[in-house]
């Protein structure tokens, strides 16, 4: 059985969601609230890498929300298929993949000639060795995009 990602798995288990923002949503406390509620003490959120956080306006701990809605403090980070997932989401295609590409024409260039000049022995100055591992930083630049 696969896992849901933390956010959608936590707002599942809890009453009167609503959202506040895109990375923020209220609901009503599954420890200290009654059934028929209508407050939404819990504040909700998601962090930029995917891991949930919340925290109750009235002061219940966090262990005992986590235990009122069945979760371990783990459920809150996202399993690893859903982080590489994130991360191929978040590749370039097409005409970005094309940019990165001609980007790297340059920086590739400035390498070769100076594979090659070292290869023939000569010696390369300190404008040079700059250069070099400028071009050489912004391939691998590329490489991490």
């Amino acid at each position: 059985m696969s896992r849901l990602e933390p956010l959608v798995e936590l707002l599942d288990r809890l009453e009167n969601v609503k959202k506040a923002s895109p990375t923020r949503y209220r609901a009503k406390c599954p420890v200290h609230q009654r059934k028929n509620s209508k407050n939404r003490t819990l504040a909700i959120f998601e962090n930029e890498n995917g891991s949930v956080g919340f925290h109750c306006h009235a002061g219940c701990q966090c262990d005992e929300i986590l235990f009122a809605v069945d979760l371990q403090p783990s459920d809150l980070f996202p399993h690893d298929e859903w982080m590489e997932k994130q991360r191929k989401e978040g590749k370039p295609t097409g005409p970005q993949l094309r940019s990165v590409i001609e980007r790297a024409r340059g920086a590739t260039t400035l390498v070769e000639v100076g594979a090659r000049m070292l290869s023939r022995g000569e010696t390369l100055d300190a404008d040079d060795l700059i250069l070099l591992a400028g071009a050489s930083a912004d391939l691998r630049g590329m490489l991490d995009v």
